[in-house]
């Protein structure tokens, strides 16, 4: 259920460059108080916003998904400003013969994080994958240090299938990645 004053609904290709915008200012809040939830420093260079790369990713959203490199978005907006705040993704593997499997991204802007976005955006997902008949499993990764993080998606039924100690090293801080997947069917 989509939180009072949100709504969550698929992005249009005219989404990719307020979203690559809005990851940008995800990543300068990367780090702060302790809490990583990026491989990047926010110090980096934000994603690229030029012609050639939103209309690679647009092309990305319109594959459907039995193609290699499918990406598919969901985004979070606050109502009264149409501000996009928060986003989930998935994308599908590179080889035809890993297509059963997705990989998920999530990312939500500090100011909007603890009113229930996090469970509306994945809920949407979810469904998505489910409806495919094509995708049977959903994987991420999420930092050992993100306890938050984690909870939520346990709470959805994933599970820890591996754990891979000093994964990144940005800024001069060790993170450690922890891989989770849910089953669908």
């Amino acid at each position: 259920m989509t939180p009072a004053g949100y709504r969550v609904e698929p992005a249009k290709g005219h989404d990719v460059d307020p979203w690559l915008a809005s990851l940008g200012a995800q990543s300068e809040d990367n780090g702060r108080d302790g809490v990583w939830f990026s491989p990047r420093s926010p110090d980096d260079a934000p994603p690229a916003r030029t012609v050639e790369s939103i209309l690679a990713w647009v092309a990305r959203l319109r594959r459907s998904e039995r193609e290699p490199s499918w990406f598919r978005l969901w985004v979070a907006r606050e109502v009264a400003t149409d501000a996009m705040v928060g986003h989930v993704d998935l994308s599908g593997g590179r080889l035809v013969t890993e297509l059963h499997r997705a990989e998920l991204g999530m990312g939500i802007e500090r100011a909007h994080r603890g009113r229930g976005l996090g469970p509306a955006l994945l809920e949407a997902a979810l469904a998505w994958a489910r409806g495919t008949g094509t995708v049977d499993w959903v994987e991420l990764g999420v930092f050992s240090a993100n306890p938050r993080a984690r909870r939520l998606y346990e709470r959805f039924g994933f599970a820890q299938i591996g754990y891979i100690p000093d994964r990144f090293r940005v800024d001069g801080v060790t993170i450690d990645d922890v891989r989770m997947a849910l089953r669908l069917r």
